[in-house]
């Protein structure tokens, strides 16, 4: 799972957010810490998330939440300064940057993950041919090594517990989604 963060440069003034666009994985992580914070931030919504940080970095707006891959080179360069994780775990290649959780935002949870799915009727041979496959692709040095540089970590999942994380974040992001009163573009 890569990890999503959230940095930010000034906030001098009303704060403003950057999403890769209405309705995205970014733009619904920044409503649902407003929802669990409580707070009022003004939605910049971009083309993508490289236009908003282009202009986080120019001062234009104020946060981003973004993947930790693409926030890295500018946090390590010291241009952009992380306030919080969005998982429920801090990530390795940060481990001074706490978890939205830690920073005060009970119940917060914005971990992105990625999921392959098969046919209903897929042979049980075939699902655990690929997933022993998965495993073992996951488990290269190389692979593990790369995906470490971009604060990427594979958690690999049995069927059951992945059909539980998409009903959970079916249900959360449905909600979100209402409340914001998000439509889409």
């Amino acid at each position: 799972m890569e990890a999503s963060c959230v940095v930010s440069l000034n906030g001098t003034r009303q704060v403003s957010f950057s999403s890769s666009g209405t309705g995205s994985p970014l733009h619904l992580s920044a409503e649902l810490f407003k929802a669990l914070a409580d707070v009022q931030l003004l939605h910049v919504p971009y083309k993508g998330s490289v236009p908003g940080m282009t202009d986080m970095l120019a001062g234009l707006v104020d946060i981003q939440f973004s993947s930790v891959s693409t926030l890295l080179p500018h946090i390590r360069s010291g241009k952009l300064t992380p306030l919080a994780v969005a998982g429920t775990r801090r990530v390795h290649t940060l481990p001074e940057v706490p978890t939205m959780i830690e920073a005060g935002v009970p119940g917060y949870d914005s971990e992105p993950w990625i999921g392959l799915s098969a046919p209903r009727n897929t042979p049980a041979s075939i699902l655990s041919k690929v997933d022993a496959d998965i495993r073992a692709v996951l488990r290269s040095p190389d692979l593990v090594q790369r995906l470490d540089e971009q604060g990427i970590e594979a958690r690999p999942m049995l069927p059951r517990e992945m059909d539980r994380l998409v009903a959970a974040e079916r249900a959360k992001w449905k909600k979100i989604i209402a409340d914001a009163n998000i439509k889409p573009e």
